[in-house]
């Protein structure tokens, strides 16, 4: 219920994969999940920003952001509560714990624990709300428009 698809986000699943996405979620223009074999759950209201790219992930837990660019490797899981800055790559087979954010610094990565996370679900309630029209649908008014065809709203 309530998932977001821009039309230019690819979401794949392969080789007899499932994903369940749980609701809430947002998945901007370019982003991709792909999983191959296996079944993967995304947890709720989890953001997927621009471009970034996640590949055949273990566990995604609730209310995490995942960056403009970011990278998540196969095998990676993220805990809840988690913010995967832009360009960071959360390596192969890792594990980002809860309330966790990771960032570049230059050409480091870094990482800190969050004090309150629940600013995380707070600010990812609000963009999903600015996401819909006046009858409480969700628009495509906020995505491109030069699209190959996507979805966006409930499932």
């Amino acid at each position: 219920a309530g998932v977001v698809v821009s039309p230019t986000a690819c979401i794949e699943a392969v080789d007899g994969a499932s994903i369940q996405v749980g609701e809430g979620c947002i998945f901007e223009e370019r982003c991709r999940l792909r999983v191959a074999g296996g079944s993967v759950s995304i947890g709720r209201r989890n953001t997927f920003r621009v471009g970034c790219s996640v590949e055949d992930p273990g566990e995604i837990g609730d209310d995490n952001v995942f960056g403009v660019q970011c990278s998540v490797e196969c095998g990676a899981s993220v805990g809840t509560g988690c913010d995967i800055g832009p360009k960071a790559i959360i390596a192969k087979d890792t594990r980002v714990e809860d309330g966790t954010v990771v960032f570049k610094d230059g050409d480091a990565q870094r990482a800190a624990s969050v004090e309150h996370p629940e600013a995380i679900t707070e600010a990812h309630t609000f963009y999903l709300d600015s996401l819909k029209d006046p009858n409480g649908r969700f628009s495509m008014e906020h995505f491109s428009s030069s699209s190959t065809g996507g979805a966006a709203g409930s499932s």
